[in-house]
């Protein structure tokens, strides 16, 4: 008999509940309402942690709908979890949610985008015994122990890899792994400079052998390496190898890509595959094909390959969906193409990578050619 008890009733009695401040005729009333499966689901989903973590994170998308702001303190445990997220989750802002997971809206309006981009994590070092930790300062001790000393955190995190001392335990293999919204410098023993973009890994030995230095990578990475004639320096991607003796190049090789693209800036570089090689000089790019197991090169505009590492963002005159797909490696968020005819067009965008998606969603947005907007499910859509 309780079943229509609006929204504002029911997500007082939720929010209370969530406190455990609920008095014996509101937990009956609350229960009686639980008694239609939909409801059920619905309450579940609501007071799910994952959830109830979620929606307080995203705290200040809803700030207009809330009666005050207040500071989130770090969480620690799952019972400050639940507490932290009822206090921010009052009954304004729970009846908006049961109303948006109910009957659901084509577009969530004034949530930026943001807040569904998966860009928290830090870059993480894994030792050769499997041990995992992430590069930060609160971690230089360990990590230095590990041969890498950490030279500057403020925006692109830098490295430094050193000799190993007598008091240093050498790993004999090491992986540095950056995620979404990451990018990370590491200068190798050699004096070899590595850059990785977001989603990247390189996994190079603690001290190179006497007759190359030979490293394996995934992802995109930009080397600059040091010059030395009688070691070679050697990329391994996939089945695939670049090698070099002191140059600069980018090599890009994401594991959902169905090709290995190097882009010589300076010097020479061998490229090559099973029965196939190509030397590259600079401007050109060796595009490998995985599956088809060929490989041809051509010239290209360098720095439409290689403007992540100055930290800039570029496409020329790309389709969305090349757009699209390379803004979520970055940014961390799901997108749906309703229309896919939206994905062939094209447009060309130079931003800093520090702008936000708002932005670039904005500008492409007042092209007026395609819309991009965020639905319940709390992925991008375009159409």
């Amino acid at each position: 008999m309780h079943n229509n008890l609006d929204e504002n009733n029911i997500s007082n009695l939720i929010y209370k509940k969530i406190l455990n401040r609920l008095t014996p005729q509101e937990e009956s009333v609350l229960e009686s309402w639980l008694q239609t499966e939909e409801n059920r689901i619905l309450y579940d989903r609501i007071t799910n942690p994952e959830n109830i973590l979620a929606k307080a994170k995203n705290y200040d998308l809803l700030r207009n709908q809330f009666e005050s702001k207040r500071k989130r303190p770090v969480i620690r445990t799952f019972k400050r979890v639940i507490r932290i997220a009822a206090i921010l989750l009052i009954p304004l802002a729970l009846s908006y949610w049961i109303f948006v997971e109910r009957f659901g809206t084509e577009s969530v309006k004034n949530i930026p985008y943001s807040s569904i981009c998966s860009n928290e994590a830090l870059p993480s070092l894994i030792l050769n015994n499997g041990e995992k930790m992430e590069i930060t300062s609160r971690n230089k001790e360990e990590i230095t122990k590990a041969g890498i000393i950490i030279k500057d955190t403020s925006d692109v995190i830098v490295c430094e890899l050193v000799s190993p001392s007598e008091k240093t335990d050498e790993p004999k293999m090491i992986e540095i792994v950056t995620p979404a919204a990451k990018r990370m410098t590491i200068t190798l023993l050699d004096g070899t400079r590595v850059m990785l973009n977001s989603n990247s890994k390189i996994r190079f030995p603690g001290k190179f052998s006497k007759n190359s230095r030979e490293v394996y990578a995934e992802g995109e990475l930009f080397f600059e390496v040091s010059r030395n004639f009688e070691k070679p320096f050697i990329v391994n991607i996939n089945d695939t190898k670049v090698t070099v003796l002191g140059t600069s190049f980018n090599v890009r090789a994401y594991p959902g890509e169905n090709s290995v693209k190097t882009t010589l800036c300076t010097g020479k570089v061998l490229f090559s595959a099973e029965n196939i090689s190509l030397n590259l000089a600079p401007g050109e790019q060796s595009v490998y094909q995985n599956i088809e197991k060929t490989a041809e090169k051509h010239l290209v505009d360098v720095y439409e390959y290689t403007a992540w590492k100055d930290g800039m963002t570029y496409f020329n005159n790309k389709s969305l969906s090349d757009i699209m797909y390379n803004l979520s490696m970055w940014y961390g968020f799901e997108y749906v193409f309703d229309n896919p005819d939206a994905g062939n067009e094209s447009f060309t965008v130079e931003v800093s990578r520090d702008i936000s998606l708002d932005k670039i969603v904005e500008l492409i947005n007042n092209t007026n050619t395609v819309k991009i907007f965020i639905k319940k499910d709390m992925k991008v859509h375009i159409k």
